[in-house]
């Protein structure tokens, strides 16, 4: 039975400033979610609050600690179903705030895993697998690009993804130098709304189709649909929704309307590992190409990614390399440097040390 709920601020220095069209973030500034048994048994999650993406802070996440507290003290915590019940009761009372859910199923996951001696894995009904991802230039990170330091994660990887602002000027010259150097890397862009309208993308697109790109994600705002539909049917590169969805819903109604050609699903603006798994399932039955996406995470967030990707079957991760956290307090990630690869912890419940 749920004792305690109990969400505080959570903020995680990066090694180095990450920029992509709307923010350069130094820190991460997020919420840190645990709930307690009447055992003593103590289950976490990391809410990935970011106002410029999911319109979430972590001061609005702490604020919502009673409210959620009256809704999860003495609930009963034995089965998978109870962790959906355990949602349900949240979703009716608290609109949005998908970033908190998605730490609170993972605080509930981990500590029924922990209770039941079970990986959440095995609680879902899926099987570890190794989880392979593409890498991450942020515009940060284009002068090192063209100097060669980024080559030796570049050599050897499947694909890579630029980020992208306005300005493709400044990217034109970091696409020629990984075409020329690395001519079989499958090179993917994200301009996080950043290209403006119909007419804007649509030049921009062909100022980069020369470079052979996968595809392009959301390179109009979320709620231009006009640009985004036009951009679908006509642009000579596949565009990738990411900003434009949240939940199973969103999905639905984009695809069905023809807006865009792929998904990027992210835990934390669809709710978690659950809601994560229905959205590819759908996609897995029309049909539709997807990925599941990163916020850069400590390895608490991280770890509901990979076990989102083993419980489903993506085109490519874009999950965040574990070294852009500075000190990053929880542990448990196994990560390979050199293939880019992830593997899901076996321990019960998330299989994540949290230190106290």
């Amino acid at each position: 039975m749920i004792k305690q709920i109990s969400i505080s601020e959570f903020h995680l220095r990066l090694t180095k400033p990450f920029t992509y069209a709307t923010l350069t973030m130094h820190e991460l500034p997020y919420a840190m979610v645990q709930i307690t048994d009447e055992s003593g048994n103590i289950g976490y999650g990391e809410a990935a609050a970011s106002w410029d993406v999911n319109g979430e802070t972590p001061a609005g996440a702490v604020a919502l600690n009673d409210i959620i507290s009256r809704l999860l003290t003495g609930q009963k915590l034995a089965t998978v179903d109870d962790v959906r019940n355990c949602l349900d009761a949240i979703s009716r009372e608290v609109a949005f705030n998908f970033a908190l859910k998605s730490g609170i199923e993972a605080a509930l996951l981990d500590l029924l895993g922990k209770v039941t001696g079970k990986n959440v894995l095995e609680l879902l009904g899926g099987k570890p697998k190794e989880i392979y991802s593409q890498r991450i230039i942020s515009m940060a990170d284009y002068a090192a690009a063209l100097q060669g330091e980024l080559d030796p994660k570049l050599k050897g990887a499947i694909f890579v993804k630029v980020k992208s602002n306005s300005n493709v000027d400044a990217l034109i010259p970091v696409l020629e130098y990984i075409r020329q150097k690395f001519p079989n890397l499958k090179i993917t862009l994200d301009a996080n709304q950043g290209w403006g309208d119909y007419e804007s993308a649509m030049a921009k697109l062909h100022l980069v189709e020369p470079y052979k790109i996968e595809w392009i994600e959301q390179p109009c705002l979320a709620d231009d649909l006009a640009s985004l539909k036009k951009l679908t049917k006509e642009s000579p590169i596949s565009i990738m929704l990411d900003e434009s969805i949240c939940d199973y819903r969103d999905v639905v109604l984009n695809m069905e309307a023809g807006v865009g050609n792929m998904i990027n699903i992210k835990l934390a603006k669809c709710g978690g590992i659950l809601e994560a798994v229905k959205i590819a399932a759908w996609c897995d039955e029309h049909k539709v190409k997807y990925m599941i996406g990163d916020m850069i995470h400590s390895q608490l967030g991280a770890v509901t990614n990979i076990y989102a990707g083993a419980l489903s079957s993506p085109m490519i991760h874009d999950q965040n390399d574990p070294e852009r956290v500075a000190d990053d307090p929880t542990s448990g990630v196994s990560y390979n440097k050199e293939t880019n690869s992830f593997l899901p912890p076996t321990g019960p419940g998330l299989g994540i040390e949290v230190k106290k």
